[in-house]
């Protein structure tokens, strides 16, 4: 749940993406972000969705000094709540 390597639900997740051409993800629930960068590291363009709004600017200074900033998009969003 924690941390900065990204979970084997999401690399494998990645490599599923990948084999079918997707090139969007959309992450709710997204926190600080550490899968939201592992996606967004391997060349999808992400958008993570979160109701912390610091979660969400931590993810995005993350982005920016990891190079990934133009892949990461964020919002603030209640995954209760529909889209």
């Amino acid at each position: 749940m924690y941390g900065e390597e990204p979970s084997e639900p999401a690399v494998h997740a990645s490599a599923v993406f990948g084999a079918v051409g997707a090139r969007e993800v959309l992450e709710p629930g997204a926190g600080h972000g550490r899968e939201a960068l592992y996606f967004a590291r391997q060349g999808f363009s992400v958008l993570a969705g979160d109701l912390s709004p610091v979660g969400l600017e931590q993810l995005r200074e993350a982005a920016a000094a990891q190079g990934v900033a133009g892949r990461v998009a964020t919002a603030v969003h209640e995954v209760r709540e529909p889209l």
